[in-house]
C-alpha cells in the first residue's frame, strides 16, 4: 500500500486522523502520524514514504521562519526531491513561502474540498495499473444541476455510498447527470465502471459486471448502473471502497438501508431534432436507432451503416451537433440516442444488426453482449432461422468464456420458442447442451463464483 507520512503537532491530532481515513478510503493509502513539536526536526522520518504531508501551526514550527531552521525542508523542496511534500497550513503561523510552490492546502477554506484536493494529490502519485475502461464524455450542453452534484459528491466521493437518481418519466435527465457527476469526479477513482441495465435480463448484467469488476480486488470503484427497473444486481454497504450510482424510473426498487434515493425533476428538454439530409448520417442515424439507445457502439453502427468507421466517426459528430445524440465516452466509442423521429423503415438495419452481432460476437461477446439482449427476442419474433444462428453463437461464445449462468438462458429460451413452432431439432439441441450445464433441477451444474446478486465487499 501506498504509505504517507503525516507530521503534526498533537493539537492538530483530531484533523491528521481525518486525513489518514480519508486516504485510506478513498485513496487506497496508509497514512504515518507522526506527532512532533518541531516539524522541521521530525519531517524526514518520512524520506521511506510515498509522500510526505505537514501539517503547519504554530505548536509545530519555529515562531520565526529562518533559513538555517527549514534548511532541510527548503532544500528537498528546491532539488524537487522524493518523496514529493506538501504542506497544509491548519492555524495561522510562519512558515517558508517556498513551500507554496508545492502542493499547498489551507484547512480552513474549505476543510471538505481540502480532503478531496489532498485525496486527488495522492493518488496522482500512484502509477495507474491500467488506463482506465471508461471516461465519461463531457456534455457540452449541460447547465444547472448544481444542488443534485452536489449531493452526489458528498454521497459517493466524500463517503462511500448508493445513491439512486430517481424520476418516473423518461428522458428526465437522470442519466446525463450521472454522467456529468462521473466525469467530474473521475479522478477520486480507480476506475468507473458504467452498465446499461435497461431490459436486460439479471444474469446478462451480472455476467458483464463481473467482467468489469475482475481484478480490481479492493480498488475504489465508482459503478454506474444505468436504467435499472428490477431487482438490484449488486449490494455495496458504506464501509466500502467503492461507490454505486443508479438511475431508475422505478419507485419500487429493493434499496439496502443505507441507500439514498434523489428525486430529481425532469430537465427542461428540446424535441429531437430534423431527421438528418445527408445520406451517410441518415444512414447512420437509422443503424444508431437499432442498437440500445442508452449505449451505442458506434462500431457496429458504422458496419451495420455499412459506412467506414472514419466517416461514422464524421457523420456522428453531426449528430451529435443536431442533438440527434449525445457522447457517453471521452473515447467515442459510444453514444446515447435522442427520443427517436418516426420511422418505420428500419427492418433492414434490424436484420444486419443481428447479423453483425452473428459475425462478431467471438471477438466482441464481452462489449456486445447487451445488444445480444436486444436483438435476441427482436429475432425471435421476426426471424426464426435468424433467431436460433445468433442464439448458438451468442451460447458458444457464452459458455467458452465460462459466462454459463449467461447461456443457459439463452438455450432455455430458444427451447420454449422450439416446442411452440414444434421444431424437434432444435430442441433436441437445446436439450442436450443445457444438459451439460444443467442439474436436474435446472441449476448450474459449475455456478461462477458470483451468486444471484454481486456484493461490493472491500472491506
Amino acid at each position: 500500500m501506498f504509505d504517507v507520512f503525516v507530521c503534526h503537532s498533537p493539537a492538530e491530532r483530531e484533523i491528521a486522523e481525518r486525513i489518514a481515513a480519508r486516504l485510506e478510503r478513498g485513496a487506497e493509502a496508509r497514512a504515518r502520524l507522526e506527532e512532533c513539536d518541531s516539524i522541521p526536526n521530525a519531517w524526514e522520518g518520512g524520506s521511506d514514504c510515498g509522500a510526505i504531508l505537514l501539517l503547519l501551526s504554530a505548536d509545530a514550527v519555529p515562531a520565526r521562519p529562518s533559513r538555517e531552521a527549514w534548511e532541510s525542508v527548503l532544500r528537498h523542496v528546491e532539488r524537487n526531491a522524493l518523496p514529493p511534500l506538501g504542506t497544509i497550513l491548519v492555524r495561522v503561523c510562519a512558515y517558508p513561502k517556498l513551500l507554496e510552490q508545492r502542493p499547498f492546502f489551507r484547512w480552513s477554506d474549505n476543510p471538505a474540498e481540502t480532503l478531496r484536493t489532498i485525496e486527488r494529490w495522492i493518488l496522482s502519485l500512484q502509477p495507474a495499473d491500467e488506463p482506465p475502461t471508461f471516461e465519461p464524455a463531457r456534455l457540452p450542453w449541460f447547465r444547472g444541476r448544481q444542488t443534485e452534484l452536489q449531493q452526489l459528491w458528498r454521497h459517493l466521493v466524500d463517503g462511500s455510498g448508493t445513491v439512486v437518481l430517481s424520476n418516473p418519466a423518461p428522458a428526465s435527465g437522470k442519466t446525463c447527470l450521472a454522467q456529468e457527476f462521473a466525469r467530474s469526479a473521475a479522478e477520486h477513482f480507480r476506475d468507473v465502471c458504467w452498465i446499461d441495465c435497461a431490459g436486460r435480463p439479471a444474469a446478462s448484467v451480472l455476467g458483464e459486471m463481473a467482467s468489469c469488476l475482475r481484478g480490481f480486488g479492493s480498488r475504489r470503484l465508482l459503478l454506474v448502473l444505468d436504467g435499472v427497473t428490477g431487482e438490484l444486481p449488486v449490494t455495496a454497504s458504506p464501509d466500502d471502497r467503492s461507490s454505486l450510482l443508479i438511475t431508475s424510473h422505478s419507485r419500487d426498487l429493493q434499496l439496502p438501508e443505507h441507500a439514498v434515493v434523489l428525486e430529481i425533476e425532469s430537465a427542461p428538454g428540446s424535441g429531437p431534432g430534423q431527421a438528418p439530409a445527408d445520406p451517410a448520417e441518415l444512414r447512420l442515424w437509422r443503424s444508431m436507432s437499432v442498437c440500445r439507445p442508452n449505449s451505442v457502439p458506434l462500431e457496429l453502427a458504422a458496419c451495420i451503416a455499412e459506412i467506414e468507421v472514419r466517416e461514422a466517426r464524421t457523420a456522428c459528430a453531426r449528430l451529435v451537433e443536431r442533438r440527434l445524440a449525445d457522447p457517453l465516452d471521452a473515447a467515442g466509442a459510444r453514444f446515447r440516442m435522442r427520443p427517436p423521429l418516426p420511422d418505420n423503415d428500419l427492418d433492414v438495419f434490424r436484420r444486419r444488426h443481428a447479423e453483425e452481432l452473428i459475425g462478431s460476437f467471438a471477438a466482441r461477446c464481452s462489449q456486445w453482449i447487451s445488444e445480444f439482449d436486444l436483438a435476441y427476442p427482436r429475432t425471435l419474433r421476426e426471424d426464426w432461422g435468424l433467431a436460433t444462428r445468433l442464439a448458438r453463437h451468442a451460447f458458444t461464445m457464452l459458455r467458452e468464456h465460462g459466462r454459463f449462468r449467461e447461456a443457459a438462458p439463452v438455450y432455455e429460451r430458444l427451447r420454449a420458442a422450439a416446442l411452440q413452432r414444434q421444431d424437434a431439432e432444435v430442441v433436441k439441441e437445446c436439450s442436450w447442451e443445457l444438459s451439460w450445464l444443467q442439474d436436474e433441477t435446472g441449476e448450474i451444474r459449475r455456478p461462477p463464483t458470483q451468486g444471484d446478486q454481486l456484493a461490493l465487499d472491500f472491506s
